[in-house]
């Protein structure tokens, strides 16, 4: 597959308002080829990472110029079926193995078209070409180079025709980079194109490319074989000394570090429309025709083009079916989650601490009629704790998830929709046991009331509570890193509890506020627990001072105006956890997307 742009061109928005517009990408024009490694570079901030970008599909919106494959128009959708982005950061699970994150990825990459022993055969093999064989621990213990191998491994397995590669040597000695850049250079001769960009490789690891692609301030100033690159810049007046490493010294060039060349360089090789290859330098000098050459040419692009077969590949966007990612992904997060005992412990713990904490503070109050205000904070209270420990436990997960989910959603490992299914319900089972077990027992100690029908609707309120708190912190997490997670958290917070009626009671607030009260899920479930502790005809309690005005817990309720329709309160408290999980699905998806 070849891939060819034309007056390519990129605009951000800038400024305080973002009503400025600012060109990255100045109509740059070019070919990669298959079967060619081809170097990006540039001096930083000249757009390397940005038409890496655009080309692999990664960004979509602000630019211009068409993109075409194999002299076809680029179909986005057909497109990224077909190619791999492998970003500069080694995006992967620590706590899966070698042979884990292959198997996990060859299962949501072919789903059922190969057999389990045409799988293994095929993570086999890939490790093999990459010399991971013999490697098989942890990827939290692999070095820089294993990582950078074992996520081009990964993308391999479904045989990509263009690989995109950000940045492929940041990160290792020379002796790993150079070893790395083999490895690709091996990966290109079997059909494939290969593009990657390369901040400034040493001379043994510039000889490995076969073609240069070199970015200054947002134009192209050189375009065709690296073997042409010193005498281009020797034509252009600008030669490079025989002591000089000719990446390094473009790079410097580039750079403006010998006066502004750059403008004269983008004209002489029309913004990368022209490729400088020998014969063309032949062609000028001499009027020679290097027959040979070409032909040699054409015959490799037909042996690339022969590999590619458009049939091969089914017409859906993924391999797997949805429910085959959703268990997939289902499998995969338990397996986090039994590994990582310190979250699991560290979560029950402070669940069960707090349920301490809280039931020794009101312990045994519910016996006595003098202290229903203390009572009724009680309930507050073991709302509270519903909604802490689910809330900042996950608000935090996705930002850290979100660099490997945004990599495998891309390339096209599973969909938006079964990923948000997985993380959900993976927590579930862990979110269910802390609320009950923190809930139940600071009820117990409280000394409220028995009955089963009202520990019940307490458990299942605080089991709601829980989920509605745990989708909250999914929101928060998946609006930005997490910095700003925390930023957006503390106020949405301050907020539920300033509007769930244990500070200022709804019938007190301001008729413009008190609409807030409706929407908040933590006023519903404290309505819940309070009807549970305080409702249903509960006896005459016993007075141990001289006079209880809430002798008759109804007569608490009755005063505070809250409600006990519990349909209406479980009614409420669904709508409300349905519409968040539409938010925050869509913002999430959203952020993917972009």
């Amino acid at each position: 597959m070849d891939l060819k742009f034309e007056d390519l061109s990129y605009f951000v928005n800038c400024g305080i308002f973002r009503r400025d517009k600012k060109q990255i990408i100045k109509s740059i024009s070019g070919e990669f080829k298959a079967c060619e490694l081809t170097a990006v570079m540039g001096p930083s901030g000249s757009g390397k990472t940005t038409l890496l970008n655009i080309l692999s599909g990664f960004n979509t919106d602000e630019f211009s110029g068409p993109i075409t494959v194999n002299r076809e128009p680029r179909d986005l959708r057909e497109f990224t079926k077909h190619s791999a982005y492998i970003m500069q950061e080694e995006n992967l699970f620590p706590l899966l193995s070698v042979r884990e994150s292959m198997s996990f990825a060859v299962k949501f990459k072919t789903g059922i078209k190969l057999t389990k022993k045409e799988q293994e055969a095929k993570v086999e093999s890939t490790l093999r070409m990459l010399k991971l064989e013999n490697t098989d621990t942890f990827i939290q213990s692999l070095s820089g180079g294993q990582r950078k191998r074992i996520s081009i491994a990964i993308e391999l397995l479904n045989d990509p025709q263009i690989i995109f590669l950000d940045e492929c040597t940041t990160g290792l000695d020379s002796f790993a980079a150079s070893q790395c850049l083999g490895l690709l250079k091996e990966i290109a001769r079997t059909g494939r194109t290969v593009i990657c960009t390369i901040h400034q490789p040493s001379a043994r690891q510039f000889e490995m490319f076969d073609q240069l692609y070199v970015i200054a301030e947002g134009s192209c100033i050189f375009n065709g074989p690296v073997s042409c690159l010193v005498p281009f810049l020797k034509e252009c007046e600008i030669p490079c000394p025989s002591s000089y490493n000719p990446a390094d010294y473009v790079i410097e060039v580039a750079s403006n570090d010998y006066g502004p060349h750059n403008n004269r360089l983008r004209k002489q090789i029309e913004n990368g429309k022209i490729n400088f290859e020998k014969n063309w330098i032949e062609m000028k000098n001499n009027n020679l025709n290097n027959n040979d050459s070409n032909n040699n040419l054409n015959n490799n692009n037909y042996i690339c083009h022969q590999h590619w077969n458009p049939n091969s590949i089914d017409d859906s966007k993924y391999s797997s079916s949805f429910l085959r990612q959703l268990k997939l992904l289902l499998l995969r997060n338990f397996l986090f989650m039994y590994r990582d005992k310190t979250y699991m412990q560290l979560r029950l713990g402070m669940s069960i601490f707090l349920s301490l904490l809280i039931g020794g503070l009101y312990f045994q109050i519910g016996y006595d009629a003098s202290n229903m205000i203390s009572s009724f904070q009680f309930v507050m209270c073991s709302v509270y704790i519903q909604t802490y420990t689910a809330y900042f436990s996950m608000m935090v997960r996705f930002p850290l998830d979100y660099a490997i989910v945004k990599r495998e959603h891309f390339n096209r490992h599973y969909s938006s929709m079964a990923y948000y299914l997985a993380f959900n319900l993976a927590d579930s089972p862990l979110l269910i046991v802390c609320s009950l077990s923190s809930n139940i027992l600071a009820y117990a100690m409280a000394g409220m009331p028995l009955e089963f029908y009202r520990v019940s609707l307490v458990a299942v309120i605080g089991v709601l509570t829980s989920f509605s708190a745990q989708i909250f912190g999914i929101f928060c997490g998946s609006m930005s890193n997490v910095v700003i997670t925390v930023v957006i958290a503390i106020p949405i917070m301050i907020w539920h509890v300033t509007f769930c009626g244990g500070f200022v009671f709804q019938k007190d607030a301001s008729p413009l506020l008190q609409w807030n009260y409706e929407i908040d899920f933590l006023k519903h479930a404290a309505d819940g627990v309070a009807t549970a502790v305080f409702g249903w005809d509960r006896e005459k309690l016993p007075c141990s001072k001289m006079y209880c005005h809430f002798q008759r817990p109804a007569d608490l309720l009755k005063n505070l105006q809250i409600s006990q329709n519990v349909y209406k309160i479980f009614i409420s408290v669904s709508i409300i956890l349905g519409a968040l999980h539409l938010v925050t699905y869509f913002n999430m998806k959203y952020r993917l997307k972009k």
